[in-house]
């Protein structure tokens, strides 16, 4: 975080140890520019607004989801979903609720999810889009991953964990 004359920015990814994405008022950005525009190791490059949703300018959003949370009632987990902050397993509705309020405010820790989810051969996005499925590929290009964004991704998921009749041993 840095403040200079009421503007602030904040590291709202962190894409691994040497990458990170900001979030911040224009001028607050504009002063990043300029104080790294002498490193020859170093670039900067804009990227949709909506990285602003991983940081301390989203805390008014983080603090009225969090109260419309609280009146909906959540199912069991029947599968675990991993933070996008600390890279842990998620495995209670509780949990879930508040990660999603986290998410909006607190900045994502990639390389963590990347590690998490090393020992997993099937990992699932849910949506919208693709965008995590794609950056995924990279670091595991034999894993299998699926993005679901309508009925049509569902349907493919279920053929593939539950086997049909002629796969099935004894079957």
């Amino acid at each position: 975080k840095a403040r200079k004359r009421g503007s602030e920015v904040f590291v709202a990814i962190y894409k691994d140890t040497l990458v990170h994405i900001v979030a911040g008022h224009t001028t607050a950005i504009e002063r990043i520019r300029e104080l790294i525009k002498d490193y020859d190791d170093a670039k900067i490059q804009d990227v949709p607004v909506a990285v602003g949703l991983h940081s301390a300018l989203m805390d008014v959003v983080a603090t009225q989801l969090r109260s419309n949370l609280e009146k909906v009632d959540t199912n069991q987990l029947v599968v675990p979903c991993v933070s996008g902050i600390t890279g842990e397993l998620l495995r209670s509705p509780d949990q879930v609720k508040q990660e999603l309020v986290s998410h909006i405010n607190q900045p994502v820790h990639w390389a963590r999810v990347i590690a998490m989810l090393n020992d997993y051969d099937l990992i699932i996005e849910i949506g919208p889009g693709t965008s995590l499925t794609d950056a995924l590929k990279a670091h595991y290009p034999n894993k299998k991953m699926m993005a679901i964004n309508k009925q049509a991704d569902i349907d493919e998921l279920k053929k593939l964990l539950v086997p049909t009749a002629e796969e099935k041993p004894n079957g």
